[in-house]
Formats: structure tokens, C-alpha cells, sequence
């Protein structure tokens, strides 16, 4: 009887085995097929192992991967979010899906699915590609998002308002001077962070007024007033926003003027002025952002005012070059925008400039295709894992 059951234990193992054998060389023939453009024939392959284990997680893999070089977002996208479901901490099943997203349109959850990608490494050259791939991302939302909201603007309601949400324009042109003008940008951005750090506030990215006020006609003008700044906060659904004017009174010095408006109501609950030496532009913003968590009516503790007032540089030289950097990015002059954050890091290697820099595509990245992103990763990948020999001898990452 025992020599029965071991006769038949043998015999299931050895069935199990030629399986698995035969599983691994319909892989095999799928991947081959793939890497010749016979994509049909590679479909055909994982559907015939799919029919035998719909759970086949390197079957929906290959699958995804097939459907995404064949530019098929939706069967990509069915076949990814089903393999990721089944194996939630591989790279690559995580990769395709944010780019199956992107092919797709879905911007938003492409951004989320490749920022987890390059959570998973987050000091790497990967993380890095990543990095500056999410950038243009964010861009192509915040375009697609202002052109809908400008679309469906007469159905936007006051219901559609976020009351604990703000927006903040960047601040419009008063007679100031050449020297001085990249500030407009840069201020507006030192205010979000600034008010990013009050935690009962939720503030909305500079790139999407940013590109709400380009579709209103007015991201290029240099003029935005309380009117025009709170539809544009109506658009991207703020419940206040923040708008503001730069005036130069001599060549040495400046001052700075902040508007609050109710969204819903389209008025002004609140205003800032600050004046003094363009030297003291620093202290100037500081008194503006303080002015408006004020108008606000928010109270801060000890910590958080510490947090809030705490200075990202101090550096005047570096303000400008990062303003300068942030302009060239909105215009989609990718190269210029990496020159001016070099600039921005040289004069204070601790200030936004070095950030910026980290996450500022070339223009050739930017203008890179899913395919092209894909096959960055991939190097990005392979240098690192040859990297790991090296890291004893103080050797550094790269693509």
C-alpha cells in the first residue's frame, strides 16, 4: 500500500514538473515573440496560459507589457492593475502601470503610481529619471485640468469649492524692473511653501494656477488682479485665493502687495503690504506670508511658527536664478530651466535651486515618449545594479 502512494506522489510531482516546464517555455515563446513584434502571437500565448490560471501574475505581466508597447492603454491598464493587485511590490508590474496610466491620459493616476515606483529607491539614479519624468507629468495635468476647467466652467458651482483649499498666483508686474522681475515667480512659489506648512491648509501646486491662468489668456501678461485671481481659484476649485502685485519704488528698493479673496463670494477678506530694500526681500516675503495665515484667521503654535518662518535661503542671487529657472520651465524651455537652477545651486547649494535641479528634465527627456522613459528606467536600472560592486570603492550612481 505505502509503495502505491509513493508511486503516485512521484508520479504528480513529475506531472507538476513537466507543467511548470512547459509554463516556463510558453514564457519563453511569448517573450521571444514580443521582442519580434509578433505581438499577436505573444498575446495568444498568455491567453492560453491565462485560460489555464487567470492569477498568472507573469502572464498578466507579459500581457501588460505587450498591450503597452502596442499603445493599447485600456487592455494595458485591465491586465497591470489586475497583476499589481497580485504582486504589489513588483518594480515593474508598478512601472508599466503608471505608464499604461500616462498613455491613457490619466495623469494623475500615473503621477501617484510612478511616485511609489520611486519611493521604492528613492536616492537612486532610477528615482532621479523618475524624478524628472513626474515634472513633465505635472505639467500635462495641470494643462489637461485647465483646459477642462475652462470647458465646464459654466457647471461650476459653489459646492465644487474646497474651503480649506488655497491658491496663489504668481505676483503681477507694478513697474518693476528687469533686475528684479524673476522674483514674481519665486515669490509666489516661496508663499506656497510657506503656507504648505500650515496643516489645516491644503495649497494648491504653482504649475496649476500656473497653467489655469495661461488657458484664461493671462499667463503671460503680468496682470492679475483679485477678479481674475479668484476665477481662477474657482476653476481649480480653491476656496480663497491669494493674489498680489511687486512695485518698485527706487532702483534699491521695493514693495509687495497681497490680496485674499473668498472664491465663492469674490471678495477681498484680507490684504498685506510690505515695503523696503530689494536686499530685505526676504523679510519682506516672511511678513506677507505671515500677514496672510493672519487675514486667514489661523493660529499658530510656537513650532509652527518656527517652521513657517524658517528660511529657505537667504541668498538674493539664488532667489533670482530659481524664479528666472521657474519661468523658463513654464515656457517648456527645459535646457534654459536647468541652466538657471545650476545658477540657483551655485550661489546657494542648501536653497530651492538644488531641489529643482534634481527634478528638471533636458528637453530631450522631457520630449521622451513612454517607450523611450521605459528604456531610460531600464539603463537606470542595470548601471545601478553594477553600481553596488563599486559602492565600496566610493564610486557614484548614474544613468
Amino acid at each position: 500500500m505505502k509503495s502505491k502512494r509513493v508511486i503516485m506522489v512521484l508520479a504528480l510531482v513529475t506531472a507538476l514538473a513537466l507543467v511548470a516546464c512547459g509554463a516556463s517555455l510558453q514564457y519563453m515563446k511569448a517573450g521571444i515573440a514580443a521582442q519580434q513584434n509578433k505581438f499577436d502571437e505573444a498575446i495568444s500565448i498568455y491567453r492560453e496560459l491565462l485560460a489555464a490560471n487567470p492569477n498568472d501574475v507573469q502572464a498578466l505581466k507579459g500581457l501588460g507589457e505587450v498591450y503597452l508597447r502596442m499603445k493599447k492603454a485600456p487592455e494595458a491598464i485591465a491586465a497591470l492593475e489586475k497583476a499589481h493587485s497580485l504582486a504589489p511590490g513588483d518594480r515593474e508590474i508598478v512601472l508599466d502601470l503608471g505608464l499604461a496610466y500616462e498613455l491613457g491620459g490619466d495623469y494623475g493616476k500615473a503621477i501617484d503610481t510612478l511616485k511609489s515606483y520611486a519611493s521604492l529607491n528613492p536616492s537612486g539614479a532610477v528615482a532621479e529619471r523618475i524624478n524628472k519624468h513626474l515634472t513633465v507629468l505635472l505639467y500635462k495635468e495641470a494643462s489637461a485640468r485647465a483646459k477642462e476647467a475652462v470647458k465646464q466652467e459654466k457647471s461650476l458651482g459653489a459646492a465644487s469649492a474646497d474651503p480649506n483649499a488655497l491658491a496663489v498666483t504668481y505676483f503681477g508686474d507694478k513697474g518693476i524692473t528687469d533686475t528684479i522681475r524673476p522674483l514674481q515667480k519665486a515669490l509666489a512659489a516661496m508663499v506656497i511653501t510657506d503656507l504648505s506648512n500650515v496643516k489645516s491648509l491644503r495649497v494648491l501646486e504653482r504649475v496649476k494656477m500656473q497653467k489655469v491662468l495661461e488657458e484664461m489668456k493671462l499667463g503671460k501678461t503680468g496682470v492679475v488682479d483679485a477678479k481674475t485671481a479668484a476665477r481662477g481659484g474657482r476653476l481649480l476649485g480653491a476656496g480663497k485665493v491669494v493674489s498680489g502685485n511687486m512695485a518698485g519704488m527706487k532702483d534699491d528698493s521695493m514693495r509687495l502687495n497681497s490680496v485674499l479673496t473668498n472664491v465663492t463670494t469674490s471678495k477681498d477678506v484680507g490684504d498685506q503690504e510690505a515695503q523696503g530694500k530689494v536686499a530685505e526681500f526676504f523679510t519682506l516675503e516672511k511678513a506677507i506670508v505671515f500677514g496672510i495665515i493672519d487675514d486667514l484667521g489661523i493660529k499658530l503654535s510656537g513650532e509652527q511658527k518656527a517652521v513657517v518662518g524658517k528660511h529657505a535661503t537667504l541668498s538674493l542671487p539664488a532667489i533670482l536664478c530659481y524664479g528666472e529657472g521657474l519661468d523658463a520651465q513654464d515656457r517648456g524651455d527645459w535646457d534654459l530651466a536647468i541652466t538657471k537652477y545650476k545658477c540657483s545651486a551655485d550661489a546657494d547649494p542648501a536653497g530651492p535651486g538644488k531641489a529643482a535641479l534634481g527634478s528638471a528634465p533636458t528637453s530631450a527627456e522631457a520630449a521622451a515618449s513612454i517607450d523611450d522613459v521605459g528604456r531610460d528606467v531600464s539603463s537606470c536600472e542595470a548601471n545601478e545594479a553594477k553600481q553596488i560592486e563599486r559602492e565600496s570603492k566610493g564610486g557614484g550612481g548614474g544613468c
